[in-house]
């Protein structure tokens, strides 16, 4: 069977409730659509079981070169985060920032 690519990769192979730990590094903040990033919180959140833990990495000031594409991504902000938590059924854990100050981490857990 041959070794799928990022074009054909996909989470549905994994079940509803399948996991207690989604964490996702150094992705969210090279995204330039915040809905693609909903998406992807969206995902994480029906992959968790109740009382589930998700931690990620987000992009929440300009970084100096500017810009959205591919790599600059979208700024994420915390009236986002609380969107998305409520949207998805989250209970927000602690957001702080990160080493690199344009970045920074939320943690959630699915109710």
């Amino acid at each position: 069977m041959p070794s799928p690519d990022c074009a054909t990769a996909r989470l549905d192979a994994f079940g509803d409730a399948s996991f207690d730990f989604v964490y996702s590094y150094v992705v969210f903040q090279h995204i330039p659509d915040k809905q693609v990033i909903r998406s992807y919180v969206r995902k994480a959140r029906r992959g968790l079981r109740p009382g589930g833990v998700f931690k990620y990495l987000v992009k929440v000031e300009p970084w100096r070169e500017g810009g959205h594409d591919s790599w600059h991504g979208v700024d994420v902000t915390r009236a986002d985060v609380d969107a998305w938590n409520l949207e998805c059924g989250f209970d927000l854990l602690n957001a702080y920032s990160n080493s690199e100050p344009s970045t920074a981490w939320v943690v959630v857990r699915a109710r």
